[in-house]
Protein backbone atom coordinates (compact mmCIF):
# COMPACT_ATOMS: atom_id res chain seq x y z
CA UNK A 1 0.00 0.00 0.00
CA UNK A 2 2.45 2.34 0.79
CA UNK A 3 3.59 2.71 -2.85
CA UNK A 4 0.64 3.14 -4.20
CA UNK A 5 -0.19 5.86 -1.72
CA UNK A 6 2.89 7.93 -3.06
CA UNK A 7 1.65 7.26 -6.57
CA UNK A 8 -1.60 8.90 -5.30
CA UNK A 9 -0.23 11.52 -3.65
CA UNK A 10 -2.82 11.58 -0.96
CA UNK A 11 -2.61 11.68 2.48
CA UNK A 12 -2.35 8.80 4.76
CA UNK A 13 -1.23 8.42 8.78
CA UNK A 14 -0.68 5.20 10.33
CA UNK A 15 -0.75 4.77 14.51
CA UNK A 16 -0.65 1.96 17.11
CA UNK A 17 -4.19 0.63 18.13
CA UNK A 18 -2.97 -2.49 20.71
CA UNK A 19 -1.14 -5.75 20.71
CA UNK A 20 -2.27 -9.09 19.99
CA UNK A 21 -3.16 -11.95 22.51
CA UNK A 22 0.94 -12.70 21.83
CA UNK A 23 2.32 -9.32 21.82
CA UNK A 24 2.43 -8.29 18.33
CA UNK A 25 1.92 -4.39 17.44
CA UNK A 26 -1.10 -3.83 15.61
CA UNK A 27 -1.88 -0.50 13.91
CA UNK A 28 -3.65 1.06 11.79
CA UNK A 29 -3.81 3.33 8.18
CA UNK A 30 -6.37 5.45 7.59
CA UNK A 31 -6.07 6.75 4.08
CA UNK A 32 -7.61 10.55 3.03
CA UNK A 33 -8.56 12.74 0.15
CA UNK A 34 -5.94 15.05 -1.33
CA UNK A 35 -5.23 18.17 1.17
CA UNK A 36 -7.23 16.40 4.32
CA UNK A 37 -4.06 15.99 6.25
CA UNK A 38 -5.02 17.63 9.51
CA UNK A 39 -8.64 16.07 9.48
CA UNK A 40 -6.15 12.94 9.25
CA UNK A 41 -4.19 13.96 12.01
CA UNK A 42 -6.78 14.88 13.67
CA UNK A 43 -8.38 11.56 13.74
CA UNK A 44 -5.28 9.95 15.04
CA UNK A 45 -4.22 12.23 17.65
CA UNK A 46 -7.93 11.77 18.96
CA UNK A 47 -7.66 8.18 18.69
CA UNK A 48 -3.97 7.99 20.46
CA UNK A 49 -5.11 10.51 23.06
CA UNK A 50 -7.94 8.44 23.93
CA UNK A 51 -6.55 5.40 24.48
Amino acid sequence: MYLATGLLATPVVTFPIGQTTTGLPLGVQLHGRRWQDERLLAIAYGHVRHH
